[in-house]
């Protein structure tokens, strides 16, 4: 088979242990017959990454001079921004393309230079989703040639990306095989010769177990999906997948519930034999994310209505997380008490999270008292899963209300002034409504300043 050697990976990608989150492709099958459709399976590719498929083959000519290699139907699962389509073929006297990228048309050949045909064009911007009904790559070999060797790239920037399959049919080698290639960002990734028609009844080689697996740690319950990229058009599989379970699927789904590091084997086997890949600790499950402890110190608050939060109108939020796959973000609901809908909160030491806040509104008074709120905490891990399972409680009470009767009058301030004086029954000093000069000291003049503020006095409106 003498394929193209420009751009060929060198290496076997069997060999290849793809990292956790790093980009990984499967093609297969191995053997079609013309016109079938090949797949491609794209995982863990981001956008802004550099995409590219090549398809070479050699082409037994038979006699004829004139050839063509198409692929059909051909979809495209992600945006290819920048795209370009670029063809190469040898021993030849001219070469070019046929295809239509949406609005784009394609029809161009060149002649060869040194029984060389090579073209590249620019073919902007492919849409997700986009699907080519035919790439023709067509060419006259020179006299005395009896194959003709084929490259056919299409490449470009990714972006709109998702878990998908690009999917074409092939065409113009009715007795041969086909080479399908994808790199991305200048990494080759995967090759696969894929035998096409009476080439396909040849005896089966030894396979070469190989697979992926996503994704490959979080918290239990964790779901990974298993894929098989061997090849060697294996017929059987056997999978021990490290906490007791096995299969014999050939892309098994597992969910493991117990936390620990797990190794992974897959076994192929066809009529030439069978094969054994181990990935070591491939699998790491940690606990189930937990939140716990959520407190408020103090537990009870007054309005903050100054917008400078003095003594006994700010408190500290906390609550304890634990297991999870890793934190990206703590936040507190605060619009219960007049603030932001997510507040972050921050680690102040291993498992711990807090926030200091204030409060522009007080809690619901119902039945003659403040009704503690429950301000919600919501935690998510880097995985994207989020808790809300916890929150805390705090009570914010009205600045100046010593009463608790849900208003601020005069007699708040007589209740004061009788506390401050020792008066029997009017224990009102530890309040922190009471407080209301912002001086940060109890004393008579926050009597009278919340006297002078409930009769209108001007220059006291405002409780400190």
């Amino acid at each position: 088979m003498g394929f193209i050697t420009q751009g060929v990976l060198a290496v076997d990608p069997t060999t290849m242990t793809p990292a956790s989150d790093a980009p990984a492709v499967t093609i297969g099958p191995c053997q079609i017959e013309e016109g079938d459709s090949v797949t491609v399976s794209v995982y863990n590719l981001t956008d802004g990454s550099r995409f590219s498929i090549r398809i070479a083959s050699a082409i037994d000519l038979d006699g004829q001079q004139d050839f063509f290699l198409k692929a059909t139907n051909l979809r495209i699962p992600f945006s290819l921004d920048s795209s370009r389509i670029h063809i190469r073929a040898e021993p030849v006297t001219q070469a070019g393309i046929k295809a239509t990228f949406g609005w784009f048309p394609i029809s161009m050949a060149v002649l060869a230079d040194g029984g060389i045909a090579e073209l590249t064009q620019g073919i902007g911007n492919i849409a997700s989703g986009t699907t080519v009904s035919s790439v023709k790559v067509f060419g006259t070999a020179e006299a005395d040639a009896a194959t003709a060797d084929l490259l056919l790239e299409i490449g470009g920037i990714t972006s709109s990306v998702d878990v998908a399959s690009l999917t074409f049919g092939l065409e113009g080698v009715t007795n041969g095989s086909v080479l399908v290639e994808v790199s991305v960002d200048d990494l080759d990734l995967a090759r696969q010769e894929i035998t096409i028609g009476a080439g396909s009844s040849q005896d089966s080689p030894l396979p070469a177990a190989a697979f992926i697996a996503s994704p490959v740690s979080g918290a239990a319950p964790l779901a990974v999906a298993f894929t098989d990229t061997s090849t060697g058009s294996p017929t059987s599989w056997t999978w021990d997948l490290g906490d007791g379970a096995v299969s014999t699927e050939q892309h098994p789904a597992h969910i493991y519930t117990v936390p620990g590091t797990y190794s992974v084997t897959l076994t192929t086997g066809n009529a030439a034999g069978t094969d054994t890949v181990t990935r070591t600790d491939l699998i790491t499950v940690t606990s189930p994310l937990a939140v716990s402890f959520p407190t408020a110190s103090p537990g009870l608050i007054a309005v903050d209505t100054d917008g400078a939060p003095a003594w006994g109108e700010s408190s500290r939020l906390g609550v304890t997380v634990t297991g999870g796959s890793g934190i990206e973000t703590v936040t507190v609901n605060l619009s219960a008490i007049g603030g932001p809908v997510s507040m972050p909160m921050m680690q102040a030491e291993d498992g711990h999270w807090t926030v200091q806040i204030a409060a522009t509104a007080a809690s619901p008074h119902e039945n003659g008292t403040y009704r503690s709120v429950g301000l919600g905490v919501t935690v998510m891990e880097k995985s994207g899963a989020v808790n809300s399972s916890v929150a805390v409680p705090l009570t914010v009470v009205r600045n100046g209300d010593l009463s608790g009767d849900g208003r601020v009058t005069l007699y708040d301030a007589t209740c004061l002034a009788r506390s401050l004086l020792g008066v029997s029954g009017y224990a009102f000093g530890a309040s922190p409504a009471a407080e209301v000069t912002g001086d940060g000291v109890l004393t008579l003049a926050d009597a009278m300043y919340l006297a002078k503020h409930t009769l209108g006095i001007p220059g006291f409106e405002t409780l400190h």
